[in-house]
């Protein structure tokens, strides 16, 4: 009898406790303006601990890559690779009439791994090109490029760099111009305008110039502003208009600077039915191309990996590959106002709810051919990627989370962990906010989940 008075005490405890942090919870999120979403959820126990209209949907911004990077690992696998083929045409011992690159839309081709190719065609004793064909034609029904920033890029199949540059813009001497430089410098820019050094002023424009035929041919920035005599240099990034144009310009120098010539000429184009295969590029793996877009947020990888998942006959379809997403979105719970327009969140079209992105948290973690590679491509709080500014806890707390920021919209979802070593998923979600009222919200919300997962 007196175990019995114990036992029901005891449970009427872990009540009383519980219902306090959720009540604790719902008094934070009750008296906010802004639309609000919040699930946390104990894995081990299969269990929900709190939530707070968990199925309104509400765009999500970046936290949406947790369903592209969910997908592409269940539809791809962890080690898949993407390949850019080289083939050629017409070869009489050194000289090639055709040299042609088919692009297999991997998002990690950078300058260096550029540079690796241009090694091995000079590996295989070519000496003297032709003609260069791109074919970039693997990419189906291609989005248009958002804008300027480089979080606006455009994926396409044969892309460089993120299909964006940076710039770097220095002081030099009072009253004048200050130096504008770009990398990579083998992409040959032309500025119009100048951007004045100056004693006391501090605001300046780089933008490309309109899109007709004469910027596109000379690759054409105006120049504007002024910069401040004592200021660092400033480092920042533009995407490119026509990213088959940039690429040519680095690969011909690249060709050029190991002694291969070319007669600049190149063409895009898809009959090389009678080619000869030279070599396959294979990029680094899916995982590793995750931590890379989960820790610093890459918009155009996101998209890449729609058009990977999207794969048909005919080639890689950017609606297909939303179709897979939005599907993924219906079987993890949401069934109605949900919708899936891109990769990366940067639309405010896209709608998903806190639950479903939890259940997807959820699965990932207990599937072991994809949890590892998952959670290691989430930035950890206050040591790497978006989150390395961000002290919202003690540096003991392991947290690993990814960020979403777009107007108006904050969010910030992944898992956390007990003193005690017991794993949680979290989705806190925002929309119609105003800085700094978000990330009060956000840090107030963080702290008050490690109290619960450790409450005594």
């Amino acid at each position: 009898m007196k175990f019995c008075k114990y036992l029901i005490l005891l449970v009427f405890y872990v009540f009383l406790v519980n219902f306090s942090y959720a009540d604790e919870f719902s008094s934070l999120l009750n008296q906010r303006r802004e639309h609000i979403s919040f699930f946390l959820y104990d894995i081990e126990s299969n269990r929900v601990i709190s939530s707070y209209k968990d199925n309104r949907p509400l765009k999500p911004a970046s936290l949406l890559k947790i369903l592209t990077s969910f997908a592409a690992l269940r539809t791809l696998g962890a080690e898949y690779t993407f390949n850019t083929k080289v083939y050629v045409e017409g070869q009489k011992g050194g000289y090639v009439d055709r040299l042609i690159i088919e692009g297999g839309g991997d998002p990690s081709l950078d300058i260096e791994e550029l540079w690796k190719l241009a090694r091995e065609i000079k590996k295989s004793g070519i000496q003297k090109i032709g003609t260069v064909v791109l074919d970039d034609t693997l990419y189906m029904n291609i989005n248009k490029r958002e804008g300027q920033r480089a979080y606006e890029a455009r994926a396409t199949a044969i892309a460089l760099n993120y299909n964006s540059m940076e710039f770097k813009v220095c002081p030099t001497i009072l009253g004048k111009p200050a130096s504008v430089t770009n990398e990579p410098f083998e992409y040959y820019v032309n500025y119009n305008g100048n951007i004045i050094t100056d004693s006391k002023k501090h605001f300046y424009t780089i933008d490309e110039a309109k899109e007709d035929k004469l910027a596109s041919l000379s690759n054409l920035y105006n120049l504007s502003g002024n910069i401040k005599y004592n200021a660092p240099c400033d480092t920042f990034y533009r995407s490119v208009s026509d990213p088959l144009l940039y690429f040519t310009q680095v690969f011909y120098d690249f060709l050029n600077y190991l002694g291969i010539q070319t007669s600049k000429k190149f063409v895009a184009s898809v009959k090389h039915n009678n080619a000869k295969l030279l070599f396959t590029h294979t990029s680094m793996p899916l995982k590793q191309i995750l931590e890379g877009l989960n820790h610093y947020s890459v918009n155009v990888t996101a998209d890449h990996l729609v058009y990977a998942v999207g794969n048909t006959q005919m080639g890689k379809n950017f609606d297909v590959g939303l179709d897979v997403l939005n599907n993924f979105v219906r079987d993890f719970g949401c069934l109605n106002g949900c919708n899936i327009v891109d990769g990366s969140g940067l639309s405010h079209e896209n709608l998903v709810n806190a639950r479903t992105l939890g259940n997807i948290l959820v699965s990932i973690s207990k599937n072991p051919s994809i949890s590892i590679e998952f959670e290691n491509s989430l930035p950890t709080l206050g040591k790497s990627g978006t989150l390395k500014n961000a002290h919202y806890l003690s540096s003991a707390v392991v947290l690993r989370a990814k960020t979403g920021t777009i107007n108006g919209v904050r969010g910030l979802a992944g898992y956390i962990y007990s003193q005690r070593g017991r794993k949680y998923a979290f989705v806190i979600m925002q929309n119609n906010v105003t800085y700094p009222n978000e990330i009060s919200l956000e840090k107030k919300l963080v702290n008050l989940i490690n109290n619960r997962i450790n409450r005594k």
